[in-house]
């Protein structure tokens, strides 16, 4: 008999949609929240509204936009199985894009060191680095198989680019 290895997928089935409306004011609340969305995994469906994952840091927040203007805040907890695929399909192609933008800065990365733009390169490397830390939080929150394995590629060609880099120069 052979065993054959499936990839176990978590579902996204308790999801948040957040839209809100707040002066032009409060811009650092908004930018504020924003940064969390994006933290928590988030990502925009349209103009100023957004589905996050759940969680009660999330609700939270639209607390706060609520009380400098006013957000509506939806919780779902998605019983139909083809729906919540559907979502984490999307939500996963989300994630994966963010991934892709990793790679394409790696690459300007790489592209700044040959050019001798060092100090480019050290900010470019801090962004990296950072975007690879908030990939890391939302692993550990909603967990899809296939992201930590992707982080640790990440970091490695980080390294590795970087590593190459300090021995040219």
């Amino acid at each position: 008999m052979t065993t054959i290895e499936a990839e176990v997928k978590q579902l996204l089935t308790d999801v948040v949609l957040i839209s809100y409306d707040i002066p032009a004011s409060e811009n650092t609340l908004r930018h504020r929240f924003l940064r969390e969305v994006a933290l928590h995994g988030g990502m925009q469906h349209t103009a100023s509204c957004y589905l996050v994952p759940f969680s009660e840091d999330i609700l939270e927040w639209a607390n706060q936009l609520e009380s400098a203007g006013h957000a509506v805040v939806w919780v779902s907890k998605q019983p139909d199985q083809k729906t919540a695929v559907a979502i984490t399909a999307k939500y996963d192609d989300h994630l994966k894009t963010r991934c892709l933008g990793i790679d394409q800065k790696l690459v300007f990365l790489q592209e700044q060191i040959e050019a001798g733009r060092l100090k480019r390169a050290q900010n470019t490397a801090e962004r990296i680095l950072k975007m690879l830390q908030e990939l890391s939080k939302i692993s550990d929150a909603y967990n899809p198989p296939w992201l930590k394995p992707k982080i640790a590629e990440l970091g490695y060609k980080l390294k590795e680019v970087y590593e190459h880099g300090q021995e040219g120069s």
